[in-house]
């Protein structure tokens, strides 16, 4: 029996990053979707998560603007919606605010799945990974304070009623969500696997759910002291890898070990710059102070 070709393999070299990416999400064996009750969709999910990559790795600030980059009669416009699955007809700006709103509901599932064929393709080294996460301002950043949750009255139109307050180091209080991430470290940073809370859940509590999914081969988990905790120590060392506090240096590791020593006291850092950039979630409920982070142009998915 022939093997199995890897999807590298079916993959043009000269292709660009983010072309590949959206080449290679398509020829991912996703899990089936739950049954949708009504009309089905005219655009599929795959489409739509595709749409939302390419808005958040351009750093397209909108949905119209998304829309209109890709309405343009232009080479690599062009490419991009084809890469998409759009190669005649274009979703319209409705579209994209309806779908992008529900995206996050399926958004976890295919995240851990395509980190573990990141891994599988050898497209990212699991050897040492980072968990960190961010907040997410509420939608269009309206508040809703403490003593009005408290009584039950929303005092007017508009609040994301299901968003908590959560205190962020950075950002102070803030009225939303929290998104949590598990990524690669090194040249290549990419999420293995995610989760999405209200804003007043504490990171430790979420380590457990992004890390029951980690891939084979990690060694070392790199977070901030919001993970300080004996009992994950103990629950990472049962799962086979190792945690550190991103201040703290690892001495006395030889070849592959002495990257760890770098890699672990920048790589929650670097993992936070992917977070709040890469995957600051729908224009609803993004918070608009996230720090922008683009991967080099450079970078070209190569036949494995």
């Amino acid at each position: 029996m022939a093997p199995k070709r890897r999807l590298l393999s079916r993959l043009p070299c000269s292709e660009s990053f983010l072309i590949g990416i959206l080449r290679l999400i398509g020829l991912i064996p996703w899990p089936k979707p739950s049954e949708k009750r009504g009309r089905p969709y005219l655009y599929s999910p795959t489409v739509m998560l595709r749409c939302f990559i390419v808005r958040i790795w351009l750093r397209i600030p909108s949905n119209n603007a998304l829309h209109s980059f890709l309405s343009i009669d232009r080479a690599y416009n062009v490419r991009i919606m084809r890469a998409c699955g759009l190669p005649g007809m274009l979703p319209d700006r409705r579209t994209f605010d309806r779908r992008f709103r529900t995206i996050s509901s399926e958004i976890r599932l295919r995240i851990d799945f395509m980190g573990g064929v990141f891994v599988d393709e050898k497209l990212v080294d699991p050897y040492i990974v980072s968990v960190d996460s961010t907040m997410l301002r509420g939608r269009r950043g309206l508040v809703w304070h403490k003593k009005s949750i408290e009584k039950g009255i929303v005092p007017y139109s508009g609040i994301d009623t299901d968003a908590r307050w959560g205190k962020s180091r950075t950002k102070g209080w803030v009225f939303g969500y929290k998104l949590h991430l598990t990524c690669s470290t090194g040249s290549l940073i990419v999420p293995l696997s995610a989760d999405f809370t209200t804003a007043n859940v504490q990171d430790n509590q979420m380590y457990g759910r992004i890390t029951s999914s980690s891939v084979r081969g990690v060694r070392y988990v790199t977070a901030d002291e919001g993970y300080d905790d004996k009992d994950l120590y103990e629950l990472s060392t049962k799962r086979g890898f190792e945690p550190r506090l991103s201040h703290i240096e690892v001495r006395e590791h030889a070849s592959r070990e002495g990257r760890a020593h770098t890699l672990l006291r920048v790589g929650a850092g670097t993992a936070r710059l992917f977070v709040e950039a890469q995957v600051c979630r729908a224009p609803n409920r993004a918070d608009q102070g996230c720090v922008q982070h683009r991967p080099a142009a450079s970078q070209r998915i190569r036949q494995g």
